[in-house]
């Protein structure tokens, strides 16, 4: 076996096994330990592995955090389905803060026309809010976050 064939099969191995170790892939491949450590170093150079004592594991891996408009497309009914839930719980007279999430959004979006104060620090609350009966404070900070469409402290 190749050594390209051998790496692809560890990677193979370690996404179904979430582990693997230099034993293992010593008997498995029927390889030396220094030509399974090399293996290693290769994988790890590509960022395919992160090396433990002894063997390799997958790198976690961390999501992009999305601006607002692509927030609002992941998990979106299950979103809703929350914000619908929360917006059946606000009564007339309330006094609710609003965060500038995109769950909170759902809320917003499902609030019924009812008289009650919210407060936000977000441009979309504040929009989605703005036909419906009552009022809106909107916090405004020092700083606007384009990315998020949301005001903050600067600190």
């Amino acid at each position: 076996m190749y050594q390209e064939e051998r790496l692809i099969s560890i990677i193979d191995y370690v996404k179904e096994h979430k582990r693997i170790s230099v034993e293992q892939i010593c008997s498995l491949f029927q390889v030396s330990r220094d030509t399974a450590r090399r293996d290693l170093v290769k994988l790890k150079e590509r960022g395919a592995i992160i090396r433990t004592r002894g063997g390799a594991i997958l790198p976690t891996i961390h999501d992009e955090i999305k601006d607002y408009s692509g927030r609002l497309e992941i998990v979106s009914e299950e979103k809703n389905m929350i914000g619908k839930a929360a917006a059946s719980l606000i009564r007339e007279g309330d006094h609710i803060i609003f965060d500038a999430s995109t769950t909170v959004q759902a809320c917003a979006e499902h609030l019924p026309d009812i008289s009650c104060t919210i407060i936000t620090n977000s441009i979309n609350q504040a929009e989605v809010l703005s036909s419906r009966r009552g009022r809106i404070s909107i916090f405004s900070a020092e700083s606007f976050r384009r990315s998020t469409d949301f005001y903050m402290a600067l600190p």
